[in-house]
């Protein structure tokens, strides 16, 4: 069997569902020097491998150090055990966002680093909690007795419950849900007034 070449490696670190990338030491680990980046930490940080592969990890990333990520990659090279990094705000003239990292040693002397990005795990829960409550919203308007109607001023959105629809005489799919219904609805005499 012979020994995984470059390509081998980053075909094996693409695989992975982790943002992970490997440091060798310089100066006894006073600096780190980037030798693989696979493409989930790409999409993460918004670089490609080739921007990044054989730079220092400081110019990077460089408030790594500020950040405490190198103290972490210290402590793990002098004590060769592996140490997680809880999440924490990160932020440079390029990122700003909360990170996690976990930090291994590696037989060759090396790190590797694997990390997460909180920011868009946060939003996937705020994406998730916001389509709970519209379902909850919907589910109220459908069981209500009443004609319901909602703007979202912010967002420039209309809906119409399905109950509202049948009260001015119109089926589900005769309204579409849009502020230019909603305009259309207006007798003409009280557009200028509403609209102003």
């Amino acid at each position: 069997m012979t020994p995984l070449d470059e390509e081998g490696l980053r075909e094996a670190l693409d695989g992975l569902p982790l943002a992970v990338s490997v440091h060798e030491p310089l100066e006894g680990g006073r600096r780190f020097r980037i030798l693989a980046f696979n493409r989930r930490a790409e999409a993460m940080e918004g670089l490609s491998h080739r921007q990044v592969l054989g730079r220092e990890l400081q110019e990077v990333f460089p408030a790594a150090e500020a950040f405490g990520l190198l103290a972490v990659m210290r402590r793990v090279l002098g004590s060769g055990k592996a140490e997680a990094m809880p999440g924490a705000p990160y932020a440079d003239e390029r990122i700003c966002g909360w990170r996690e990292h976990e930090v291994h040693p590696l037989p060759s002397g090396r790190l590797m680093l694997i990390s997460r990005d909180l920011d868009a795990r946060a939003m996937t829960s705020v994406q998730r909690e916001v389509r709970g409550s519209d379902q909850r919203y919907e589910l109220l308007a459908e069981a209500s007795l009443d004609g319901i109607w909602d703007w979202d001023l912010a967002g420039d959105r209309v809906f119409f419950s399905d109950r509202w629809k049948a009260q001015l005489g119109y089926q589900r799919h005769e309204l579409e849900d849009s502020v230019a219904t909603w305009k259309r609805l207006l007798h003409p005499d009280d557009r200028p007034r509403v609209q102003q």
